[in-house]
């Protein structure tokens, strides 16, 4: 049997990643630490039925003193330690890279490269010292975005 050599031709493959798809799937996958919130004052008190028929201790009676108030205590040392809850420091790693992650895209390489024709470790340069922090960010439209950065590079290109 011979072998013959096939010739194939060459493929392109382009990745487009539609940020806001991504987000969403990204919210849904940690929507429960991103909803978390730290507990409140009316959530250290535990409620009770009282209406049950269950025979109850002489500690626990109805008319008892002792049953007019219950208290979760892991919740009262929650609401006041000093200490953030690690559920809480994983919502703040969270919101922190979906930031960065909204920032990447609206300043991406492509898009800096074609308004300013830069490349290579200029561009890469360029892109640290006039990257927007995210408080600005959130408010510019695409067209304060592309003034931002032409304004960005007439004064990185100023001797």
């Amino acid at each position: 049997m011979e072998q013959t050599a096939i010739l194939l031709d060459e493929v392109k493959i382009n990745s487009l990643r539609n940020y806001k798809a991504d987000s969403l799937k990204f919210r849904e996958e940690f929507a429960k630490t991103f909803n978390y919130s730290k507990p409140k004052f009316k959530d250290i008190f535990i409620t009770k039925n009282y209406s049950s028929n269950v025979p109850r201790r002489p500690n626990q009676a109805s008319n008892s003193t002792a049953s007019l108030i219950s208290v979760d205590v892991l919740s009262v040392i929650s609401l006041l330690g000093k200490k953030r809850n690690p559920q809480s420091k994983l919502q703040q790693k969270l919101i922190k890279k979906e930031e960065e992650q909204y920032l990447d895209n609206i300043f991406s390489k492509p898009m800096v490269q074609n308004l300013t024709g830069l490349k290579g470790d200029s561009l890469q340069t360029f892109m640290q010292l006039y990257r927007p922090n995210i408080d600005t960010a959130k408010y510019m439209s695409d067209y304060d975005i592309i003034l931002y950065l032409k304004k960005s590079y007439q004064e990185y290109i100023k001797p």
